[in-house]
Parts: C-alpha cells; structure tokens; sequence
C-alpha cells in the first residue's frame, strides 16, 4: 500500500516564512505527482503555529480541504491536505497500513498475573518484611510507569 507523502513543518515553528515555503513545495510536489492527500506534520504545542498553518492552506488554490489526523497518523499534530484537481481513483489512501498500527506486546490483565506471580516469588526468596514490601512497591512503581505511557 503507497503512503501519503509527508510535509514535516514541525522544526520551522520559529519561522513561519520558511514553513509556509515549504509547505507550499510539498504541496506543488504533490499536485505534480498526483498524490494526495499530503499529511503535514506541525506538531501540538499551543496550537498557534497549527492555526497558522490552517489559515495557509484554506487560502491555497491547489488544497480542496483539510482534516485533523487521526490519533494513529499524529492527531491533533498533523492534519490531512486533499490536493485539489486530482482524480479519486488516482489519489493515495489515506487508511493505516499494518506496520503503522501501535500494538502493544501484552495486554493489562496478562501483566497483572505476571505481577501476582512476582509478588508470590517473593513472599517464598525474601525472608524479611521490609525487603518483600520494597519489591511489592518496585512493581507498583513499574505497572504505574508503564500504565501512564500506554493506556
């Protein structure tokens, strides 16, 4: 499956001339190609340097409109510019493909057995209290951890 090509703004936030230039040759490469949609790439922050960018494209005359990305492509991060002038069947699908999909390697209720598991072994190696509790507490620290950066 082709993916959409990409028009990464997001390190030229600090100088808008130089994003709306770029922005403008992607999208001048895109309409030369015929692919579209363009996703570009200019990250969440405060939301100025996106409204800007915004504002670039609906006054664009080769941009037929603009969406919000989808979580999976950047979210609220990146936007979808549809290239006007180019014929559906001609256009490059804008669905995920399978190695852009996040899966995560065990599921919550797998890692909590393994955890349950854990704080059996260490009821049976540790001898005393106060080293049991600091492994019980390690492995609520480490689920706390991962649970923040996955769920």
């Amino acid at each position: 499956m082709n993916r959409p090509p990409d028009c990464d703004l997001h390190p030229y936030f600090r100088d808008p001339d130089r994003a709306r230039a770029i922005l403008d040759a992607c999208i001048s490469e895109s309409r030369r190609t015929g692919r579209s949609p363009v996703r570009v790439v200019h990250g969440k922050g405060k939301g100025d340097f996106k409204k800007l960018i915004h504002s670039h494209l609906e006054k664009h005359p080769d941009v037929e409109g603009f969406v919000e990305c989808d979580p999976l492509h950047g979210g609220s991060g990146a936007t979808w510019a549809h290239i006007a002038g180019i014929p559906e069947e001609e256009k490059a699908p804008s669905e995920p493909d399978e190695v852009a999909v996040k899966k995560q390697p065990i599921g919550r209720w797998w890692r909590y057995l393994f955890y349950l598991a854990l704080i059996a072994a260490a009821f049976v190696i540790f001898d005393d209290w106060m080293t049991r509790i600091l492994f019980i507490g390690f492995i609520i620290a480490t689920e706390y951890a991962i649970s923040r950066k996955t769920d």
